[in-house]
């Protein structure tokens, strides 16, 4: 069996864990298949982690990475000349047949991320392409929409028109996606799907454990309507906010330049600097969240990581994928508002409190019990899907 993993890279911690996740299961089902690792981001994802895994592993594009790092894709476009060869979205004529396309992207399709004709083109070809080869196509638990505007629910046709399967990662995905016109029938509910991946207890990080960690996301400025300077207030009161309790914060990076920026920027504004996780690969990111006291973050799949390893987690959010993760935990009310500080440090204060603590800790494990038997009974769905596809032909 020949699988293509599509949306992951190296670079977003949550990207990596989604891809050890597809990994795992790949290697439990079919040792012997022939995985594809598309990567979406060749020039970041360049000599960065050496991937985990006993499998047959294809890392796709490395000649792609190169035309990047050229800039050759600029010329072209700005000579009016088809790069779409050159993108992660296409397969050559004479490619062998890809058996099943996984699509583990994060957040891919929204209004938020302003689709343009050319990649919606891309997608369509590229999906036209696969199907016209036999290739069953399954999108992983993600987040969706909204799709209020023409691109978008032309998004959504096209999903409808070429997707097995559609795994929404929340209700509101979800309803999106039904409102825009996907078909009830291949679209389901079903959770984050990264709860079995385990992270690494790297000796490198233990004077982190029993700490607070503090994951800072530059999409809160240009997307969740925080201005720089208000954001980096708000990280230095969480900061000082975790020291009065007596735990100590460490600042850590969950994906690349943007963020570390970021963590860089706040410790000059300290008079004590922080520890700063910075180039640590997805497993150990995991690994260090696991170990936390507590985790105030920004970052999607630093929630994931700090409610699926029983760590409260608090959590500032641009988009209602947030919102609806904590209620896969039974969790509420566990949102900051980055402007409403005064209101944060006491959601953040009650976190810090021992016994609390340690109540939302043992409920964090129940529900993270039940999110993985559901990742389990998604995979078991998958594969009898996909070969009761392949009995009918």
């Amino acid at each position: 069996m020949r699988i293509r993993i599509d949306g992951t890279n190296t670079v977003n911690k949550g990207a990596e864990l989604m891809l050890y996740a597809v990994l795992a299961e790949i290697e439990k089902t079919d040792k012997r298949a022939i995985v594809e690792y598309n990567m979406d981001s060749y020039v970041q994802d360049r000599g960065r982690y050496p991937i985990q895994t006993k499998l047959d592993f294809r890392t796709m594009g490395k000649w792609k990475d190169l035309c990047s790092s050229l800039k050759i894709t600029g010329l072209l476009r700005r000579m009016g000349l088809s790069f779409r060869s050159l993108s992660p979205y296409s397969v050559g004529k004479f490619h062998p047949k890809i058996d099943i396309l996984m699509d583990a992207s994060g957040f891919k399709f929204s209004d938020q991320w302003n689709i343009s004709p050319m990649f919606y083109k891309w997608l369509s070809d590229y999906y036209a392409e696969l199907k016209a080869k036999g290739t069953y196509i399954v999108f992983l638990p993600q987040a969706f929409g909204p799709f209020r505007t023409d691109m978008g629910r032309k998004v959504v046709a096209m999903i409808d028109r070429y997707a097995d399967i559609v795994f929404a990662r929340d209700i509101v995905s979800y309803n999106y996606l039904i409102d825009a016109g996907c078909s009830k029938e291949k679209t389901l509910l079903y959770p984050d799907f990264t709860a079995p991946v385990k992270g690494t207890n790297s000796e490198q990080y233990q004077n982190l454990k029993g700490g607070v960690g503090i994951v800072p996301n530059y999409r809160m400025v240009d997307k969740g309507g925080t201005g720089t300077g208000q954001y980096f207030k708000f990280l230095i009161s969480v900061i000082e906010k975790a020291k009065e309790n007596g735990k100590q914060p460490y600042l850590l990076n969950h994906e690349s330049k943007g963020d570390a920026k970021l963590c860089h920027e706040v410790n000059t504004r300290l008079e004590h600097k922080l520890p700063v996780v910075d180039n640590a690969n997805g497993l150990d990111v995991k690994g260090i969240i696991a170990n936390s006291y507590m985790l105030v973050t920004s970052r999607f799949h630093g929630v994931a990581s700090a409610l699926n390893s029983g760590v409260p987690c608090l959590a500032t959010s641009w988009s209602h994928k947030y919102e609806e993760l904590f209620k896969d935990f039974g969790q509420s009310d566990c949102l900051l508002d980055s402007n409403n500080i005064e209101d944060s440090l006491v959601k953040i204060s009650s976190f810090l409190e021992p016994t609390h603590n340690a109540e939302i800790k043992e409920n964090l494990l129940k529900g993270h019990a039940i999110n993985k038997a559901r990742n389990e009974e998604m995979w078991k769905l998958i594969w009898e899907k996909y070969r009761g596809q392949q009995v009918k032909k």
